[in-house]
């Protein structure tokens, strides 16, 4: 969460700097296509799947939004791809908030992740992708809420706002976080590719006691469950990474394990490697 809003106030700093801004031209955009300004130097920066949209509706490849999107895709690829969901989309923070109001007020609609298919928004984010290729239009940037809510907040408009209520009332409708596992196109992107990156979690089966509070609020429960099952076996010595295409690598596991059962994992590690040197391989988070 903290990341989120470091990123939002980033976003958001020429309202309450305009002059600095203004000035210098430090920063300029929004979360779907940006601008930075170093010195002598200008970085374009792109969301990459709405510059996907653009590229599929015109069918050319616009060169400074292609290189924008690739910039920002390079630096989820190197820590883990379904990271831009908890650390910088402000519509996962929005949701991580609801989910844990609704709980507060005694309603809990089952269990997250429990009724739709696990590759449901990759599937959807392709039928978005080839629907902008028939009809010539990026039909998802209009009606997509990350954009729409960080346009709204940068323009202190209310305009945009209904779609963030239409997300609340599908989390309502379809089950907790079904947007972010389900529904959003964005992540279904993300997570088609989740498994790059050299981050990861992994659950320690000496620490685990199977308590499932980790479970709770992950975006990947079904998963994290099955390996905490997986933990939990006879002689089981070194730890079971979490391979989900919705870890977003948030640590909110981390943080609500009581018993460092929760550790980073490198990725890719060899099955077969001693229990000495996994011991080494993963660390309690610092958090």
């Amino acid at each position: 969460m903290p990341l989120q809003l470091v990123t939002l106030a980033v976003v958001l700093a020429p309202l309450w700097w305009p002059w600095f801004f203004e000035s210098a031209c430090f920063y300029q955009g929004n979360f779907a296509a940006s601008r930075l300004r170093l010195g002598f130097w200008t970085i374009a920066l792109a969301d990459p799947f709405a510059a996907l949209c653009v590229i599929a509706s015109a069918q050319a490849l616009p060169w400074t939004l292609a290189s924008g999107a690739l910039l920002v895709l390079g630096g989820y690829v190197v820590v883990r791809m379904r990271s831009f969901c908890a650390w910088a989309c402000p519509v996962h923070l929005v949701l991580e908030y609801w989910d844990r109001l609704l709980i507060r007020l005694g309603w809990r609609p089952g269990a997250i992740g429990r009724r739709w298919p696990v590759w449901s928004n990759t599937v959807l984010a392709a039928l978005v992708l080839l629907a902008a290729a028939v009809v010539g239009q990026a039909l998802w940037e209009p009606i997509n809420p990350v954009n729409t809510l960080v346009r709204s907040l940068q323009r202190l408009a209310l305009t945009g706002l209904w779609l963030v209520a239409a997300v609340l009332a599908v989390e309502i409708v379809l089950g907790r976080r079904a947007f972010c596992r389900h529904v959003c196109p964005m992540g279904g992107l993300y997570a088609a590719a989740n498994r790059a990156g050299v981050a990861g979690v992994a659950v320690d089966p000496a620490a685990c006691t199977g308590c499932g509070r980790c479970v709770d609020f992950c975006l990947a429960a079904p998963e994290l469950e099955a390996v905490v099952q997986q933990a939990r076996q006879p002689g089981r010595l070194i730890p079971v990474p979490l391979e989900s295409p919705h870890c977003t690598l948030c640590l909110d596991c981390a943080v609500r394990c009581k018993h460092d059962g929760i550790v980073f994992d490198r990725r890719w590690r060899a099955a077969s490697e001693p229990a000495s040197r996994a011991a080494g391989a993963g660390a309690r988070p610092s958090l």
